[in-house]
């Protein structure tokens, strides 16, 4: 799942929960609508809840795509990249196995 352009945040240092951080951040700046949302499900993919976010956090493409890396679609689309602290705590709650809490 990593990529070399990708910064490696010092996830001991990091608190990321799905309830606390992930699920406000995706609902916030991704599954808005005609994004992410159940109906516009851009590419497929959908970040409503625990279930849809592991599927596409799963995917090779997720973090590179936050982090805006050359290659990859920047997410959001048309929208400054999100703030680096937001990130890394969506790349550590990844990291630490995805806890659904």
């Amino acid at each position: 799942m990593h990529h070399p352009e990708i910064r490696e945040p010092d996830c001991s240092k990091v608190q990321a929960s799905f309830s606390a951080d992930v699920l406000p951040l995706m609902m916030n700046s991704c599954a808005i609508i005609e994004c992410h949302d159940m109906a516009g499900h851009a590419d497929g993919i959908i970040l409503v809840n625990y279930e849809r976010i592991v599927q596409a956090a799963s995917q090779v493409r997720f973090l590179p795509s936050m982090q805006h890396v050359a290659g990859f679609d920047a997410m959001p689309q048309f929208a400054d990249k999100l703030p680096q602290h937001e990130i890394d705590k969506v790349q550590c709650w990844i990291e630490s196995g995805m806890p659904e809490n």
